[in-house]
């Protein structure tokens, strides 16, 4: 049973095992899952292990599709668009994970994923909660993004929760994902010089 739960996780993290050659500086880091909905962003570059998740169940993965609009599964999602594509679309896209327990699973991370240049879409979007996110706002991205509104999924709750553009992102919501709606297709820009030294 353990083998097959094993082969399970193996097969959900198929098309996330990133193959990159080996290089000197690797941080090694969790990757919390509550029981239930989990909206999730790959920190970047680098290798996922299922950690102890391994041993729940079973973790589903569901991918939105932004060309056609639709939710796919992981494995659907590699199908569809090839594993390297898919590796780069789960760094800048939140995505879907459905697990049965709370687990963590580990993540080496090689080359983090930047805000700089995130393309959005007009309407909805799911992005990653990237690490120089955090203690900004979406106010403070720049780039020519006009936010209308924005939401988290808080993942203990199993509920959406309305986050105004100006609250800053916490650490606790890192390498997490976020729903967030805009009148046209944009690209998010560099923190603005105003909102650095606020943060000083």
């Amino acid at each position: 049973m353990a083998k097959k739960t094993m082969q399970k996780a193996v097969l959900f993290g198929l098309t996330l095992a990133m193959l990159m050659p080996a290089v000197s500086a690797v941080e090694e880091l969790r990757l919390e899952l509550k029981e239930g909905w989990n909206l999730v962003a790959l920190p970047g570059e680098g290798d996922l292990s299922p950690g102890d998740c391994a041993a729940a169940e079973a973790l589903y993965g569901l991918v939105y599709l932004r060309d056609s609009g639709t939710y796919v599964t992981m494995e659907k999602a590699s199908e569809l668009m090839g594993e390297q594509d898919l590796k780069s679309y789960l760094m800048m896209n939140a995505f879907w994970v459905y697990s049965f327990r709370p687990c963590e699973m580990g993540f080496a991370l090689r080359n983090g994923t930047s805000f700089v240049g995130m393309g959005l879409d007009e309407g909805w979007n799911f992005l990653p909660v990237t690490s120089d996110m955090v203690n900004t706002s979406l106010n403070d991205l720049g780039g020519g993004c006009d936010f209308r509104k924005a939401h988290y999924w808080d993942a203990e709750m199993q509920q959406w929760v309305e986050q105004e553009l100006g609250e800053k992102f916490s650490e606790d919501q890192l390498h997490k994902g976020f729903a967030v709606k805009t009148d046209v297709a944009c690209a998010l820009g560099e923190v603005q010089e105003e909102a650095l030294i606020a943060n000083e």
